[in-house]
């Protein structure tokens, strides 16, 4: 069966819901159909009876069932992204943070408003 956008988004909705809260639930579905698909955010939400192919619709439902089982999205795409840097992710490596992106936003601008400090560091 053919499944256009709005169909899928509700379908991600209605399965995941004991999963993820409401609002994870749309972005993660945001960022699957704009991968899936290739459509920017604008045309996934001006054309919500854009029919899916039936590639995207299996990939789409593949990726509901990995995210039932508590998957990270980033681990389906097999990618993350981190300081405007898009990384290749698996099983076997970490996922970077959000809070790890705002502690070198913190670095840089420290290193930027005191040239003195030496720049390197160790993680330990």
């Amino acid at each position: 069966m053919a499944y256009n956008i709005r169909q899928i988004t509700s379908h991600f909705a209605s399965e995941l819901k004991s999963v993820y809260p409401q609002e994870e639930r749309t972005e993660i579905t945001r960022i699957l159909l704009e991968e899936t698909t290739g459509m920017s955010r604008a045309e996934i939400l001006s054309c919500p009876l854009q029919p899916l192919s039936s590639s995207e619709c299996e990939m789409l439902f593949s990726a509901i069932e990995r995210l039932k089982n508590h998957e990270p999205v980033q681990y389906i795409l097999g990618k993350a992204w981190f300081y405007g840097l898009e990384l290749n992710v698996s099983r076997e490596t970490l996922i970077p943070r959000p809070e790890t992106e705002e502690l070198v936003q913190q670095a840089i601008r420290l290193f930027k408003s005191n040239p003195g400090i030496p720049r390197s560091f160790l993680d330990a």
